[in-house]
């Protein structure tokens, strides 16, 4: 990591955003993480910041008490695509996809309200804004996925 370099991360591309918002004293915008994993807010967190770290420790600290990176947890499942899939698409939509996507109708995103300059209005499109996603995280990990073991094995 060297100043002024070309990014080559994910965490290097959101770090350089954020720096070039902070050298033109634009407010630093959220990092909303969407990987599927526990704790990801968390996880970017450690990313961008310890890049940061490495760079320049004033950075580091600035990122670290501005900009906000809050947890999130979806719950959709999208199983592996067959041929019944393909069949349905051409079908009834007359389309024709290697790879559709098909998912169950239930879903759910939930997210920490958590916003560095204020939040969109996400609740318009279902999302659950929460205090702490980890109760959510551990109900899906302990109801939802135990079952779908269950079924599978």
């Amino acid at each position: 990591a060297q100043p002024g370099a070309t990014p080559k991360t994910v965490f290097g591309i959101i770090l350089a955003g954020l720096l070039r918002r902070r050298e033109d004293g634009i407010v630093p915008f959220t990092i909303m993480s969407c990987d599927n994993i526990p704790h990801n807010g968390h996880v970017t967190a450690d990313g961008v910041i310890g890049l940061a770290r490495l760079i320049d420790e004033k950075l580091a600290n600035w990122v670290s008490g501005n900009v906000a990176f809050p947890n999130g947890m979806v719950d959709r499942i999208t199983p592996a695509t067959t041929d019944r899939e393909r069949e349905i698409l051409s079908s009834e939509f007359g389309l024709e996809d290697n790879w559709p996507v098909f998912c169950e109708p239930f879903k759910q995103w939930v997210l920490e309200d958590r916003f560095t300059d204020g939040r969109p209005p996400l609740e318009k499109v279902g999302v659950q804004f929460v205090s702490d996603v980890a109760p959510y995280e551990l109900m899906k990990i302990r109801i939802l996925n135990g079952g779908h073991a269950t079924i599978a094995y």
